[in-house]
């Protein structure tokens, strides 16, 4: 699990791929993330959808699957399993590239 989600931040720090850094707009104009991981052993899984500020929306699922006993949560509920969980938050210039 440690390296799956190693790798997805991996992904969501490089602005080429429109996860994390890069993420699409919505048709509001916002961007908005969604993550989900599951662990195909235990078959727990966890996800999130429709947040904005977690570095690496991933960890954000990961918390949800490892700290709670739900598979999805969104907007402000992901957002402070996100913050008790001590990840890194980002303000909105962080996500945004101008290729998006």
């Amino acid at each position: 699990m440690d390296a799956v989600t190693a790798a997805v931040c991996a992904l969501e720090d490089e602005p080429l791929f429109n996860a994390g850094r890069g993420a699409v707009f919505t048709s509001e104009g916002r961007q908005e993330m969604d993550a989900a991981v599951m662990d195909g052993a235990t078959r727990k899984a966890g996800a999130v959808a429709g947040i904005l500020g977690p570095r690496n929306p991933i960890l954000a699922a990961r918390a949800v699957m490892d700290r709670t006993d739900h598979v999805l949560l969104i907007g402000p509920n992901a957002l402070q399993v996100a913050r008790d969980a001590g990840l890194s938050f980002e303000d909105e210039t962080c996500f945004f590239t101008q290729q998006r």
